[in-house]
């Protein structure tokens, strides 16, 4: 091991790069620090989350104890909260230090996209609402900054099949179901989508019917 930068150079060059990117990859703080308040967001974004459905979960519970909620789809919305909640609880037990990158890679997303065209065509409900909902989670584990990186990808792959030959079918009809566990699903990812410029290109892709039936469920439920 050299002992000084004089001895460092007279090794071989190799040896020499090897320790020169070393060292230089130990005295990084400007990007560990950017590393670091990246897994805090992330964080806090859980845990902001995980409140969230806590105040949902005690809604609903007084609303059933008071007689004013049905609960027909009780199931499924524990379900749907035991999604949610096993990935915040993965990003707050890491720390924040699981893998961004594969949370939008086009494996994840051909998944995804593909459970979601398959649950649609069976008509599986839980199953719909089980895809968006991740997708959803995986947007709110990255960093706002990054997160236009998921919508990007949300767009090559066409997710929705707005570039098919069948157009606006697709979204449309997912629109169209009145099931509030569904909607508040897809409406949340949707949010995430327009949430960049891209984002409204591509529910724009074929023509204004999107965003007029968004508009008119946003209607209803004001």
């Amino acid at each position: 091991m050299p002992k000084s930068q004089a001895d460092l150079h007279q090794m071989p060059l190799l040896y020499t790069k090897f320790i020169e990117d070393k060292v230089a990859d130990e005295h990084h703080p400007a990007r560990d620090l950017i590393q670091l308040t990246r897994q805090n967001s992330s964080v806090l974004q859980s845990a902001r989350q995980i409140f969230s459905i806590a105040i949902n979960c005690l809604q609903q519970l007084h609303n059933i104890k008071d007689g004013n909620s049905i609960a027909d789809n009780l199931g499924e919305t524990i379900d749907n909260y035991k999604i949610q909640l096993s990935k915040y609880n993965q990003i707050l037990s890491t720390e924040g230090r699981c893998d961004r990158s594969e949370l939008f890679s086009e494996a994840v997303m051909q998944e995804h996209k593909t459970k979601l065209t398959q649950a649609k065509k069976t008509g599986d409900t839980r199953g719909i609402i089980e895809v968006l909902l991740s997708l959803r989670v995986n947007a709110l584990q990255i960093a706002p900054e990054l997160r236009k990186n998921l919508v990007y990808e949300i767009i090559r792959n066409d997710v929705f099949l707005l570039r098919t030959s069948t157009k606006n079918q697709f979204l449309l009809e997912l629109l169209s179901i009145s099931q509030q566990p569904l909607r508040h699903a897809l409406l949340s990812l949707v949010s995430v989508v327009v949430s960049t410029l891209k984002g409204v290109e591509y529910l724009l892709t074929n023509d204004l019917l999107v965003v007029n039936a968004l508009i008119q469920i946003l209607i209803q439920i004001h």
